[in-house]
């Protein structure tokens, strides 16, 4: 609990405490002793809130996109691919039709103040309306808007909705007066304009590295499939083909199990120049992890699905468990091959020294790979392949959240070159993927300096 002191003549807009705690009242006098800082408000011309359709209206189609605060992403970018389209009627809203020049803030959730909370509407866009988790506005006159969708993106301004935001016990949001009272830069045009050419030759020398490093990635599979020698036929979804009662005795009865592509597909691995034998056949055991949901602030580090990313480690939400003794064999060790089986199913690391004193969840495979034959980081790079990703579909089983069985695993087939090979492909592939990780750190690096640079610009001033 923290006490303190708050004069009348302080109190502005909210009557919460929390809005007047001295760590929020220090950090709010240093923006207000900036010369360019005004509050958002006195430069919005127009803004409100989105509207929430009924939720029975979605499925009555229509041509007007729903835009959510799902649709924002970084860079001030929005995608309105997987928008829903609601009823024409709903286009009617004022306040919610979306508009070129309309700077598009987060207002609720764990979107507020991320990487994803802001988005400006550059072109003319489609027939388009906003929900209610964001808050559409457009700045008066002399005004880069551009310049004030950058603006709010500062750390400046993300530390102050973090500081202003309303913490409630179903969702965090931003009220009306947080947002006009947000204190944002606002020097002369000029300077406006230079820093929107600063930031935009930024964002575009990014997209440049960013699209690099995916050509390097996308790259991989058919560079695999050149030293293997395989020759990946042309593959589709067909409506209507034939299986034989043969084929069905003693397997699975639905019909997409028995898709010709599926067929193809493994017809190529065995046209392969190489043996091939299943995972089972190259394996010592494979074992499913410890599920365990008491976690802890310190302890043994707990792997989870979506720590376990194609080929690499993805730490940056990882739980921990108290520190006790496991009696089920899920002990890990150096080339050891890791596999999801549930939900993001099918994805595959090789542990290493860093990584083996970790505790895998009852949703990950541990596979103990036999020593005199297969390298493992190669069995990681062929199970993450597009070609393995396809016959994982068709194998793994459950509705809304799929999983691969141990059965299933067990019987995939792997192409085994010589260990020469095998090792060629794995460290032509760990050098993509490090040329990848090396632009990628590099694009992010340019945005922070250009950051830095502009923030330098207003407030070193």
């Amino acid at each position: 609990m923290q006490s303190f002191v708050v004069w009348s003549d302080e109190i502005e807009g909210r009557l919460d405490p929390f809005s007047y705690t001295p760590q929020i009242k220090s950090f709010l006098n240093t923006q207000t002793k900036s010369k360019y800082a005004v509050k958002l408000g006195s430069i919005i011309s127009s803004g409100s809130y989105g509207i929430l359709p009924p939720s029975d209206c979605y499925a009555e189609g229509g041509e007007v996109l729903l835009v959510r605060a799902t649709e924002l992403k970084p860079d001030l970018e929005i995608d309105l691919k997987n928008s829903i389209p609601v009823p024409n009627i709903f286009y009617e809203s004022e306040r919610a039709r979306l508009r070129k020049n309309d700077i598009l803030l987060a207002v609720k959730g764990a979107t507020i103040a991320s990487n994803k909370s802001v988005c400006f509407v550059d072109d003319e866009p489609p027939n388009a309306i906003v929900n209610g988790s964001i808050f559409r506005f457009q700045v008066k006159e002399g005004i880069n808007p551009k310049y004030m969708a950058y603006a709010l993106c500062f750390e400046n301004s993300k530390r102050q909705m973090n500081l202003l935001l309303i913490a409630n016990n179903a969702v965090n949001y931003l009220d009306r007066t947080v947002i006009n009272n947000l204190l944002i830069p606002l020097p002369s045009l000029s300077i406006q304009n230079q820093i929107v050419d600063i930031m935009q030759s930024a964002y575009a020398q990014k997209k440049q590295m960013e699209a690099e490093a995916q050509r390097l990635l996308d790259s991989i599979d058919g560079y695999v499939l050149d030293e293997i020698g395989i020759k990946l036929p042309a593959v589709e979804d067909r409506m209507c083909f034939v299986a034989n009662s043969e084929e069905v005795q003693g397997n699975r009865v639905d019909a997409y199990y028995y898709q010709p592509k599926f067929i193809k597909l493994i017809a190529a691995i065995y046209q392969a120049p190489f043996e091939s034998d299943s995972l089972e056949g190259i394996s010592i055991k494979i074992i499913n992890g410890l599920d365990f949901r008491e976690f802890t602030e310190v302890g043994i580090p707990y792997l989870r699905v979506s720590n376990i990313k194609p080929n690499f480690f993805d730490l940056t939400n990882v739980k921990f468990i108290p520190t006790f003794s496991i009696s089920k064999d899920i002990e890990l060790d150096s080339g050891d091959l890791l596999i999801t089986r549930k939900g993001t199913y099918g994805i595959s690391v090789v542990v290493d020294d860093e990584h083996k004193r970790m505790v895998i969840s009852s949703e990950i495979f541990r596979v103990v790979l036999k020593n005199d034959n297969v390298n493992p980081h190669y069995i990681a790079i062929w199970l993450n392949s597009n070609i393995t990703k396809q016959l994982f579909d068709r194998s793994s089983t459950g509705g809304i959240m799929g999983h691969l069985s141990q059965d299933a695993l067990k019987n995939f087939q792997i192409p085994l070159p010589p260990l020469s090979i095998q090792k060629k492909i794995a460290d032509g592939v760990k050098r993509r993927i490090s040329e990848a990780e090396r632009l990628k750190a590099e694009a992010s690096k340019i945005i922070e300096e250009a950051k830095k640079q502009v923030e330098g610009m207003i407030f070193g001033e």
